[in-house]
Order: structure tokens, then C-alpha cells, then sequence
């Protein structure tokens, strides 16, 4: 139930008086009263309470300590139940803009309120057509032309059309180029980070120029997407969050970008957190915002005038919750359809009168549970600056040197050393993933073949001893990590009980130091995740495989034949062929060991047992609001 603010009317004219002592026996009772509001009544007795019917035109009050009445307005602003879907999580969203977020929390709204020009068909990863109707390919496969459908509004009744598209894609390309800036305009990389501040005029005309050129409005409903060559991902990564629908019109209007070539340098220098679509959003989504009040609720409310389909579901509440009781409290009594569930094991809610667990790992029906794939990444270049996680800098006992990790012994010597806790019935209980590549499984390209490492003791001796020719096993080593980084601690408890020459260093550093050791690149180890934005693998291989981009290289790790085998899949327009140069790359992955691939754990939903449709398709970060059922 949502919080709503019940105070003392003010006018009698027109109030609806609550049996004070009714409502407190039923909520001592862990229960939630609901009351039909009658067109036309002035009062609600204890006896119009018990005949209170729970359908599509009810209320739920909220008792507030010492309130007696609700007057009409309050009446008019509470949560609309048999039609309100209240969401209570941990975590609130950090921004709406398309651009600015990267985090389930605020990915999960902003895909329920804009659009692609193709979505996703109910819980699969097939494209079907959403503002688009369909396209054709150009003979030579460098143009897309999209025909995007008519009679599209905006939420601020601003009429849908091309310039929307192409603003869009423009928008992204100068914030954030990545796959498809590459494909269209030959750089994943934005014009400020690749030209510099130094950059002439010149330069950055240039950039504009192919910018510019690469999306072209040939009328009102129909936009022209033109790569430099043929791109087998092009369509797909299209369709990512980043490139959803804004309304143009709306943004300009309010102090977004115009635009124009005259401004768009000025993009570049925005902080998206301080523009209009940070806490604004005017996408053509089933769902409008309603209000945000950030770190406390978010409502959304149905679009009325959606071009598809009505949903079912009226208004969608995701209310901030961080304690984890508060909200198992508030699913059993009613007051949430859905919760987030982090520590509380499943096995207790299981059975819980009005609670439902949709569980995939169970429930072969569900779509895939797995929305997350990470690993720990060995830093094969530690800088040396200042560092006194690598002690002497030397492998001489008291040390290990920068680019220790580049031994493909001394990082076996660790992956066999970690405990994955496969062995561990509590991991097992709560249905926890191994995966056998750093990419999600529903892919067709995972291969479930290919080995993990896991905790294997005489192999984690058999590498140590080999590792640096034998030298780590003679002389030991010094490698530390912050005393509050938990892989640090796992790999003490393993490495220094295997050799007593070995220490695994744990050093206070203030938060600052901590920062600054990261952003330095001075850690051993990091552990890094993602989750799937298109339906194409390519986006895991290129961002976790890849030495050239950005999370690998920073890490050290170059494998010329993986790099090969990505560059040949960019271009490889055979689906099939493409995913076996994927699972190439996997089993060389393994045999390299550049990283230690950990569990991930099923994305499960909690919800009443009168929610049906509730369901989180692979591309979305949690449910997809137009779906949702609720019982009356």
C-alpha cells in the first residue's frame, strides 16, 4: 500500500467519516481494510466497511495515528488498489534520461516508459516492430530505412515523427557512440575523448560531419540509418536503451540540446544530471510519469493515449524501501504486489499465504532468471606508482612485480585457488548459475561445454609451482589487497595455507585511498558485471574479450587470436557462424585465464499471489508493466 497522507478534514461539506476503532482491530490483524468509495455517499459506518466490495473502483486507506476523517480530495488522491501495482525495492532510480543510466534501478523505468523503433515479443528475445512498422535494406546492406508508424503521441501530446528519430540517434552518437557510433560513423568513441580539447574546428567538423550524415529524415515517417559497411549487429544494437525514442520537441523546449551543428559541441560539456530529462521523461510508452520524488517513490500512470494495446494495470508505484523486513511485511499484509528480495532465503517465503515465488530456476516455464554475468579480472599492469599493494615491486618474497598477472601460471595458480562455493548446499538451494562464459545464457552462442574454474587445490599448487618458471613457489610472495574487499580475504585463506612463503596482504585505506587506487589502476583484481542491453552476443565478447576495448585493455589482457576471432564475427552476417567464433573465444578464454567467472544468482520475483504476468524478458533489467495482471 502506498503512503498516502491521511489528515483531518477540513470541510464538512463533503467527507467521508472511518470507524477509527474498526480500522485499528483490523490492522492490529496485519490486514489492510478496503473501502468502496459510492458516488454520492457523504459516510462510511462500520457496517458499509464490512460490506466494502475489493473491485476496480476501490481505495485502500492508510490509518494515520490521530486521523478521524478523509475529506473528497484525499479520497481523489489515494492509491487506486484494484488497479495499482506498488513495487517496494532497495534501491531508487538514479536518473530517467536514457543516456545517463546504466543501473537496474533506473533502467528498469526508463524501459517501461520509451520505446525502440522494434521491441521485444513477450518474454523472447525476438525483435518485433514498435514505433517502426518494418524496414528495408539497401542492396549493398549500408541503409536501413525504417517506416515508422503513424498516429504515434508522445506523453506531452506532441505527435511522434522522424525528427524524433533522428534527434534521438544523434543525441546518442555525440554522448555515447559506442557499437553503433562504430558502425555508422567508424568510432565507438565521442568526439571530446577522441579529438581532446586541443582539437581544431576542423576536426571537429569533421566528426560532425559523418555524425550528421549518418541519419537522414526522408519525410515525416520515414528515417534513413546509413553505415560506413554492411554490420551484421547494426539492426540489433539499434534497438539498446541508448537509443530509445525521445520527444524532441519537448527536450528543446526545455533546455536540451537544439539540435543543431551550431550546439552540438555544448553537448558534450552537459551534465545530464542537472538537464529536463533527468527527472522529466516524455517517451511513447504504455506507461507516463506521474511524479518522482527521488529516494522515495516513483508513480507512473497509463498512457491513455497509447498507440497499442490499454494495459490492465492503471498506475505502477515503486516505493524506496531499504529494510528488507519492512518489505516482506508489506507483501504478507497487502500493502505491496511486489518486493525486492536480497537476504531473505526463498525456501521462508515459499507458502506464505499471499505470497507467490516465481522462481526459474524451478520453473522451466519462466524465461531465464540469469539477468547478470561477472568475473574477477586479473590487472596484468598494475601501475607501480606509489603501490604498496605489490610491496617491493620485485617477485623477491617481499613483492610480486606490476605485470605479475601476465603469467598465465600465476593466474591459474589463483582461479584454482577460489572457492566458487558450487559445493555449498545453500548455493545450491537458492538455484545459483555457474557459467562457462562470461556471456548470458539464453544466447545461442553459449556454449555450456566449455570448463570453469573452481576450487581444485592440487592444480592451484601444480600452477603456483610453475608460475614465473618456477620462481613464485621458491621465493613466495607479497600481494595485498583492502582489508575490506572480500576477494582479497577468499584468496588469503586458500594461497597462504598452500605455501607459508605466501602472503596476501589486507591494508586499510580511507575511502579516498581506495578510490584513488582504483581509478589508478593500482588493484590486482577487480570483479566487473553486465547485463544484456541488445540480442547479440557481440556486445559481451567486444566488452569483456576484446583487448581493444575498454574494460579489457585496462586490465593488460591481449589474446591476438581472440581479438581476431571478434573483428571476423563483426562482419560475419551468418548467425550461426557467428556464434561459433563466440564459443572460440571461450574455450581460449578458459585456456588464458585472464579472468575467474563467478556465480550469478536466478533474478527471482516475489510477488502477491494475485499478480499474474509478471515476468522479466532477457533485455529488460526487471518486469515489463504493460504485462501486468492484478485479480480483483
Amino acid at each position: 500500500m502506498m503512503n498516502t497522507t491521511v489528515r483531518r478534514a477540513t470541510s464538512l461539506s463533503a467527507k467521508v467519516i472511518l470507524s477509527l476503532a474498526l480500522l485499528v482491530s483490523c490492522l492490529a490483524l496485519g490486514q489492510s481494510y478496503v473501502f468502496q468509495r459510492t458516488l454520492g455517499a457523504q459516510t462510511l459506518d462500520a457496517g458499509d466497511v464490512d460490506r466494502a466490495v475489493h473491485t476496480g473502483q476501490s481505495y485502500v486507506f492508510q490509518r494515520i495515528l490521530g486521523a478521524q476523517t478523509l475529506d473528497a480530495g484525499d479520497v481523489d488522491r489515494v492509491v487506486h488498489a484494484g488497479r495499482s501495482y506498488v513495487f517496494q525495492r532497495m534501491l531508487d532510480a538514479e536518473t530517467l534520461d536514457p543516456l545517463g543510466s546504466y543501473s537496474p534501478w533506473g533502467q528498469s523505468v526508463i524501459e517501461n516508459l520509451y520505446e525502440s523503433l522494434y521491441g521485444y515479443r513477450g518474454a523472447t528475445i525476438d525483435l518485433t516492430p514498435q514505433l517502426a512498422t518494418g524496414y528495408d535494406l539497401s542492396d549493398d546492406g549500408r541503409t536501413y530505412t525504417f517506416h515508422l508508424r503513424s498516429g504515434v503521441k508522445f506523453h506531452s501530446g506532441n505527435p511522434f515523427a522522424c525528427e524524433d528519430v533522428r534527434y534521438s540517434i544523434e543525441r546518442a552518437l555525440i554522448l555515447d557512440p559506442g557499437f553503433v557510433g562504430q558502425a555508422l560513423m567508424g568510432t565507438a568513441t565521442d568526439a571530446l575523448s577522441e579529438l581532446g580539447v586541443e582539437g581544431s574546428d576542423e576536426e571537429y567538423a569533421e566528426y560532425w560531419g559523418r555524425l550528421n550524415a549518418a541519419v537522414e529524415c526522408l519525410d515525416d515517417r520515414t528515417v534513413a540509418i546509413h553505415s560506413l559497411e554492411p554490420d551484421p549487429i547494426l539492426f540489433a544494437s539499434l534497438m539498446s536503451p541508448r537509443y530509445f525514442v525521445i520527444d524532441s520537441e519537448l527536450a528543446k523546449r526545455n533546455g536540451g540540446w537544439d539540435g543543431n551543428e551550431a550546439t552540438w559541441r555544448d553537448l558534450l560539456a552537459t551534465d545530464l544530471s542537472e538537464g529536463y530529462l533527468h527527472d522529466h521523461a516524455s517517451g511513447t510508452g504504455a506507461f507516463r510519469l506521474a511524479s518522482w520524488e527521488p529516494g522515495v517513490r516513483l508513480v507512473a500512470e497509463r498512457n491513455p493515449d497509447y498507440w497499442g494495446p490499454a494495459p490492465q494495470v492503471e498506475t505502477v508505484v515503486y516505493e524506496v524501501v531499504p529494510d528488507e523486513e519492512a518489505r516482506v511485511a508489506a507483501l504478507v499484509a497487502g500493502e505491496a504486489d511486489q518486493i525486492d528480495v536480497r537476504m531473505t532465503p526463498l525456501s521462508e517465503l515459499e507458502g506464505w499465504p499471499g505470497v507467490k515465488v516465481l522462481d526459474p530456476s524451478k520453473d522451466p516455464s519462466l524465461p531465464w532468471g540469469v539477468r547478470v554475468v561477472g568475473a574477477i579480472f586479473f590487472n596484468q599492469a598494475m601501475s607501480p606508482v606509489d603501490n604498496a599493494l605489490i610491496g617491493t615491486g620485485k617477485l623477491d618474497g617481499s613483492g610480486v612485480p606490476p605485470d605479475f598477472f601476465s603469467d598465465g601460471d600465476a593466474r591459474k595458480c589463483f582461479a584454482y585457488a577460489w572457492d566458487t562455493g558450487e559445493d555449498d548446499p545453500q548455493y545450491a538451494g537458492d538455484g545459483s548459475f555457474y557459467p562457462n562464459m562470461l556471456l548470458l545464457p539464453f544466447y545461442p552462442a553459449y556454449d555450456p561445454t566449455i570448463p570453469h574454474y573452481k576450487l581444485d587445490l592440487e592444480k592451484a599448487e601444480e600452477h603456483c609451482r610453475a608460475a614465473w618458471g618456477g620462481k613464485l613457489w621458491e621465493v613466495g610472495m607479497y600481494l595485498a589487497g583492502p582489508s575490506d574487499d572480500w576477494i582479497t580475504q577468499a584468496f588469503k585463506e586458500t594461497l597462504e595455507a598452500m605455501n607459508p612463503k605466501f602472503t596476501i596482504g589486507l591494508v586499510d585505506l580511507s575511502p579516498e585511498q581506495e578510490a584513488r587506487m582504483w581509478a589508478e589502476m593500482q588493484m590486482p583484481w577487480a570483479n566487473a558485471a553486465g547485463y544484456a542491453s541488445f540480442p547479440d552476443a557481440y556486445e559481451f565478447m567486444a566488452d569483456w574479450y576484446q583487448s581493444s576495448t575498454s574494460v579489457t585493455a585496462r586490465f593488460g589482457y591481449k589474446n591476438d587470436e581472440i581479438d581476431r576471432l571478434i573483428a571476423q564475427a563483426r562482419t560475419e552476417f551468418d548467425s550461426a557462424e557467428r556464434d561459433d567464433l563466440y564459443r572460440q573465444v571461450g574455450r581460449l578464454a578458459y585456456e588464458d585465464a585472464p579472468f575467474i567467472l563467478l556465480p550469478s544468482f536466478p533474478y527471482t520475483l516475489v510477488v502477491s499471489d494475485k499478480v499474474s504476468g509478471a515476468y522479466r524478458n532477457p533485455m529488460f533489467t526487471e518486469i515489463r508493466w504493460s504485462d501486468l495482471r492484478k485479480a480483483e
